[in-house]
């Protein structure tokens, strides 16, 4: 089971990313399967939306060529990348020798995470804020402008992210929400469901508004949307350990696996 789960962690988070560069509108925005890894590109200068997943499918013996193959496609687009270790196991000394070299920089362990709905804990509560579905081209642009004001996003990034998460609403693949304090837009986070999993992501919260719950109920609303649809399990990728990590704990998520990523910027040579 904890394979399982862990295999549907990384799935999820690779099919985000599928429909996210699907959408980026870049002619060639989209995931190619290289020996068993999986390339990504969107165009954008957010490093994280181009990319590559490794030893996905376990051809060890392929990396190397790999590596250095996506480092001169990434290179010719003049676009920073990461380079994604998702096994659960230390990169092989040769292969991390080769990043070094080549100006890899790592940034720190991502943990997998995952919680089972019927045993999470969904008892939050705050009076003053409200959740509510993206519906409307003006709670996208609000949605769209808490990321990038959290995250430090700048406008070129900003249109990015309008492209690649347009797949929204009626018919749409992804679910935002929006926390309200009043009438203001304050936080937020995505859902994405793929079979009976729901994957969390884009969880923010505006520096002023930060803990009072907003972040706690967005998961929550989402998880309990997910539940009515006959999802089993929740998922979500995390930064570095912090704050998140024990609201997740809180809510009912557990550690499964570890994601490192690698990040090659092409001004560093």
């Amino acid at each position: 089971m904890h394979e399982l789960i862990t295999s549907n962690i990384i799935n999820n988070l690779i099919d985000v990313m599928d429909i996210a560069v699907q959408h980026s509108g870049h002619n060639q925005g989209g995931i190619k399967d290289l020996n068993g890894s999986l390339r990504y590109f969107s165009g954008c200068e957010f490093p994280f939306f181009n990319g590559v997943f490794n030893n996905y499918n376990n051809k060890a013996p392929y990396l190397k060529d790999n590596l250095a193959s996506i480092t001169h496609f990434f290179s010719e687009k003049n676009k920073p990348f990461i380079w994604w270790w998702l096994q659960n196991t230390e990169i092989p000394s040769d292969l991390k020798s080769e990043l070094d070299v080549n100006g890899f920089q790592c940034l720190g362990d991502y943990l997998g995470i995952a919680a089972r709905l019927d045993q999470a804990n969904l008892n939050f509560n705050n009076n003053n804020v409200k959740i509510t579905r993206v519906v409307s081209l003006d709670e996208y642009n609000s949605f769209l402008d808490i990321i990038c004001e959290v995250f430090q996003l700048s406008d070129s990034v900003k249109n990015d992210l309008g492209s690649m998460y347009q797949s929204y609403g009626t018919n749409g693949k992804f679910i935002h929400y929006l926390a309200l304090y009043g009438n203001k837009p304050i936080a937020t986070v995505t859902s994405y469901i793929n079979g009976k999993i729901l994957g969390l992501y884009n969880g923010a919260t505006l520096p002023n508004f930060q803990k009072n719950g907003a972040c706690s109920l967005l998961i929550q609303n989402a998880i309990k949307e997910a539940m009515n649809q006959g999802c089993d399990y929740a998922v979500a990728q995390l930064m570095a350990p912090g704050m998140a990590k024990g609201l997740t704990e809180k809510m009912g998520f557990k550690h499964y696996c570890t994601l490192l990523p690698f990040l090659k910027d092409p001004l560093n040579k």
